[in-house]
Parts: structure tokens; C-alpha cells; sequence
């Protein structure tokens, strides 16, 4: 199993009002590759924070009830793990951020990917790379 970033879903649905460049347009096409592997079936994890800030960052592109419909097909597809997060485990990573001066939700996912003994991670963030136990796939 592989966890996925925020951005990979980010970068296959936003919608740029202007021209992209042709760096983004690769992981863009990237990005719906790797949608389509979960489509067929590969399994992965996400945890709630990404949900939200998919949430958040689609909602200028989407209305608020195709939205509600993606978020709805995350969580019924059998082979999609959502990954809930507690408040001790939130306070950790902001711990971790503030001695790595990375952003809190991608120490939190880091955090949660060692938890759960997962070792790869769909992902565009070089930060990643700073955590020894995760393995970066883009």
C-alpha cells in the first residue's frame, strides 16, 4: 500500500485560469496516471487533513456538490484507506515541523506513514525526502 499526497489530486482536477507551463502540464498528466492506478484498483492511504485540503483547494474550481461527491468516492471505494488523526498525533507533527521547518501536514503524514508501516508515497514534495522511512514516488 502507498499513501498519496494532496497535490497529486490537486494537479489532476485544478482547473488554471491561465496557460500552464509545460513542467505543470507533465504532472498533471502524471498526476491522472497515477489516479488511474488507484481507479483500477491499487490500494492507498490518505488521511483526513488531505481530504480537507482537497477540500479547500477545489472548491474554487468544482461546485460544492461535485466536491462532495469526490470526497464521497474516496471514502466508499474499497481500495482507498482513510487514515484518521487525533490531536496527540496533530501536536506531534507540529513538534516535528518546528525542528525541521517542514510543513506541519507533511510531518503529519510522514508521522502517520510510520505509524502504519507505510513505505512509499504518490508525491510531488521534495520534503518528503527528508524523512528517512519514506520513499518518494512521482
Amino acid at each position: 500500500m502507498k499513501f498519496i499526497d494532496t497535490n497529486i489530486f490537486i494537479y489532476a482536477y485544478f482547473i488554471s485560469k491561465r496557460t500552464l507551463k509545460p513542467n505543470e502540464i507533465l504532472l498533471k498528466e502524471k498526476s491522472r496516471l497515477i489516479l488511474e492506478k488507484i481507479d483500477q484498483g491499487e490500494e492507498i492511504s490518505l488521511c483526513v487533513i488531505n481530504l480537507s485540503e482537497i477540500a479547500n483547494i477545489l472548491r474554487t474550481c468544482f461546485s460544492s456538490i461535485e466536491l462532495a461527491e469526490l470526497l464521497e468516492l474516496l471514502y466508499t471505494k474499497e481500495n482507498i484507506q482513510i487514515l484518521s488523526v487525533s490531536a496527540e498525533e496533530y501536536l506531534q507533527a507540529i513538534s516535528v515541523s518546528k525542528q525541521t521547518s517542514i510543513n506541519i501536514n507533511d510531518c503529519l503524514i510522514a508521522l502517520l506513514m510510520k505509524q502504519h508501516h507505510i513505505k512509499e508515497i504518490y508525491t510531488f514534495d521534495k520534503d518528503f525526502k527528508q524523512f528517512p522511512w519514506v520513499k518518494s514516488i512521482s
